[in-house]
């Protein structure tokens, strides 16, 4: 084998692995890292199909846009067009295959930088850091924004390698400028940081020609948005305009809590541990060379810490660009080892992955657990109707309509002992705690995962199904005065 054909060779290796990991991890958590994964994406997407799903206050307010469930609407139809009906694993493995492009993309732009060990321990990296490998399956917007965000900013640098090599690097620009513009549909809370990204890359073109169709393929993912809001909501933008005037303006937002200006700074010192020293000692050692994702992902850092209600899925965005810098500026580093050395880099690379592990796959564990049980639940034929007992908080973790794959059946929401209507019930399955046992009936569980089990209660369905009292309760106890009045109810049985 020719050394030319060698970083192929190596590089065919890393796609394949990492393809392989993405599928196995999309088929793996059921759950998502958090509700809006399911509930803000998938479910209105099975409520379109089916006619059954839950639309949550968001929905009602139009302050979300059809791009992620008109992606799930399309993947659906075509997989029951093949008789598959509509899984969500579904979805994740799209989104999975599509997030090899990122591993590609850190993979070329190390080798362009620094040759053999640059593709390695860039490609390593990419397939193997915790929140980039689950982030890559997530539905929700604020991850699939953050990696369509990197991989536009991937696509620049390398576009950048090109023009200082005078190479062509039009396309690469362009390409760039369109997923800017898509990450500005998926979550426009980035646009601070879309902005940013659009005026840099501008100045580095300096082709007049190149900079008008740079900024057009931006503007096309951006109007087409427009478009759609105005299709499906009623307005042009007007899911961003309704978006910001209630959780900025009114302050909605808020009532789901408010954390303190150093939020985001205690999530990498508690959660990536002994690993936040040390990446972002690389990330600061790579600042100067690789200034344009570096700032980026301080500057979202930035802006997002001064927003009052905060999640750390809301800078999943800075999370790739992050890791990106730092695996350069490692690759910077050791670019003149020998191949033995290089072997050795990697696989500490591969540990040094794995100890950040811990945190990212016990979050999703957690997530699962109750999907899980509404997954096997499904498999029951003589399941009437459903019903999830549990504390006001955990809705969002059911999954909804979406995870019930047996049709027709009518999910029941009971945060609180007193709605439950034991002389004519709805429902014949039960989901709650280990110690449920109402009225000492000594129903045993059926199948358990983490604090939540599955119980049989009945083998018949009483009165009329009712499709809407999951959406109704949901949005009863979202109130914020709810939210403050009762908690973990079910856990006097």
């Amino acid at each position: 084998m020719t050394k030319r054909h060698k970083p192929v060779t190596l590089l065919a290796t890393i796609l394949a692995f990492g393809f392989l990991m993405r599928i196995l991890f999309a088929f793996y958590y059921s759950g998502g890292w958090r509700p809006d994964e399911i509930f803000q994406n998938l479910e209105p997407a099975h409520w379109y199909l089916t006619g059954h799903g839950v639309m949550t206050w968001e929905w009602q307010a139009k302050i979300r846009n059809w791009i992620m469930p008109g992606v799930a609407i399309v993947i659906w139809k075509a997989t029951s067009l093949v008789g598959l009906g509509l899984p969500p694993s579904a979805v994740r493995v799209f989104f999975s295959v599509l997030s090899v492009s990122i591993i590609a993309a850190f993979s070329v732009l190390g080798k362009l930088r620094y040759g053999r060990t640059g593709l390695m321990i860039c490609g390593i990296t990419a397939i193997f850091w915790p929140d980039l490998l689950i982030g890559a399956a997530r539905t929700g917007g604020e991850f699939q924004a953050g990696n369509t965000f990197v991989l536009a900013i991937c696509l620049a640098l390398i576009g950048k390698f090109q023009q200082e090599h005078a190479k062509k690097y039009y396309a690469l620009y362009i390409l760039s400028a369109f997923f800017i513009g898509v990450t500005f549909d998926l979550r426009f809370q980035l646009v601070p940081a879309c902005g940013l990204a659009i005026l840099w890359i501008g100045y580095w073109i300096k082709n007049w020609t190149c900079r008008f169709y740079f900024l057009v393929f931006f503007l096309i993912p951006v109007f087409f948005l427009g478009i759609l809001d105005k299709i499906t909501l009623g307005g042009y933008f007007i899911s961003i305009y309704n978006n910001f005037y209630l959780n900025a303006y009114k302050g909605v937002a808020d009532s789901y809590g408010v954390e303190h200006v150093y939020y985001y700074i205690s999530f990498f010192i508690k959660d990536w541990k002994i690993s936040t020293p040390i990446v972002f000692y690389f990330f600061f050692r790579g600042f100067r060379q690789y200034a344009l994702p570096a700032t980026l992902a301080v500057f979202i850092i930035f802006f997002h810490s001064a927003i009052n209600h905060k999640e750390v899925s809301f800078i999943y965005a800075a999370l790739p660009l992050i890791i990106l810098v730092s695996s350069l500026s490692f690759s910077s580093m050791i670019k003149n080892c020998s191949k033995e050395t290089l072997f050795k880099y990697g696989l500490a690379v591969f540990v040094f992955c794995q100890l950040n592990r811990t945190y990212v796959v016990d979050q999703m564990r957690k997530a699962s657990s109750i999907t899980d049980i509404m997954v096997k639940a499904s498999g029951y034929n003589d399941m009437c109707g459903l019903a999830l007992m549990t504390d006001y908080y955990t809705w969002g973790s059911s999954g909804g309509y979406t995870l019930v794959r047996k049709k027709d059946v009518p999910l029941y929401f009971y945060p609180f002992e007193f709605n439950v209507d034991e002389e004519n019930k709805h429902y014949n399955y039960v989901i709650s705690y280990r110690d449920y046992d109402p009225h000492n009936l000594s129903k045993k569980n059926i199948t358990c995962a983490d604090q939540y089990c599955l119980f049989k209660i009945s083998d018949k369905c009483l009165g009329k199904p009712d499709y809407k009292q999951f959406e109704n309760m949901v949005g009863f106890v979202e109130q914020p005065d709810i939210k403050k009045k009762y908690n973990e109810i079910w856990k006097i049985w």
